[in-house]
């Protein structure tokens, strides 16, 4: 199981909702004792997933894209260190980097090309927006490779 389907199955859980080996969603024993008959079948099928989000979900994590991925560091020199153990924790996604530093504005620009899933960079572009003192922009494909 990965850190994003823990999430999610503990977001579940916390909305009464607890979830199979098979992804069946299925009502908490607590939740489940307050609907009876088909009270109880209509909720547990109303909370399945259809075959439609299963196939998108998965799409979704297997697919790739082509991504670029622009920031602005504005005081590079107290940021860089973190900003740069994060761009190593994904090397396995990244195709090329570019930095131009602006001294004289205090400023530096970076760019970053990426192939990866839709997750993989949006999780790489969240982890680099959450840095205090970082803009970050990304655009991503419309096309999966």
């Amino acid at each position: 199981m990965t850190s994003i389907d823990k999430i999610l199955t503990k977001l579940l859980v916390n909305e009464g909702i607890l979830i199979d080996e098979y992804h069946h969603c299925q009502p908490n024993k607590a939740e489940s004792s307050n609907l009876k008959g088909s009270a109880f079948k209509s909720y547990v099928d109303f909370m399945r997933p259809s075959l439609f989000e299963k196939v998108f979900l998965w799409r979704r994590t297997m697919e790739k894209k082509i991504a670029v991925i622009s920031a602005i560091l504005e005081e590079p020199q107290s940021i860089q260190g973190k900003f740069n153990s994060i761009i190593s924790e994904f090397k396995g996604i990244i195709k090329g980097r570019t930095g131009i530093p602006f001294d004289e504005h205090g400023v530096s620009v970076i760019t970053i090309v990426v192939i990866g899933t839709v997750d993989q960079i949006n999780t790489l572009t969240g982890k680099l927006g959450n840095l205090q003192s970082v803009s970050v922009k990304t655009s991503i494909t419309k096309k999966s490779i």
